[in-house]
């Protein structure tokens, strides 16, 4: 699906397309808008990041995930992860909210 280079994060993005399913620019859209607003933040509270990373854009069979990876300190993978359900305006809110970071400053 080509590369995303937002504010100097460069993103390799791929899509992981449920049977069916197809990515529509609406979710390339949301995509960005994700990596803007939640990714790049945590990013650079995080700090000590590569500039590099990939995103998975998911329309699965109950709504799309856009997971955003990236690293830190040349080999920590950290993400961040969106799940919209289908005909729902708010995401997804099972557990934990809206996106999920799984990296730590592990200093």
């Amino acid at each position: 699906m080509g590369f995303w280079e937002i504010e100097g994060l460069k993103l390799k993005v791929y899509g992981l397309l449920a049977e069916g399913q197809k990515i529509s620019t609406e979710m390339v859209t949301r995509g960005q808008s994700f990596v803007r607003e939640e990714v790049l933040p945590v990013v650079a509270a995080e700090g000590d990041d590569d500039g590099l990373g990939f995103v998975i854009l998911h329309p699965g069979d109950l709504g799309v995930s856009t997971s955003v990876h990236w690293w830190i300190q040349g080999s920590v993978l950290c993400q961040q992860i969106h799940q919209q359900l289908y005909g729902v305006l708010s995401p997804w809110t099972s557990g934990r909210g809206l996106s999920w970071p799984a990296c730590g400053n592990w200093r």
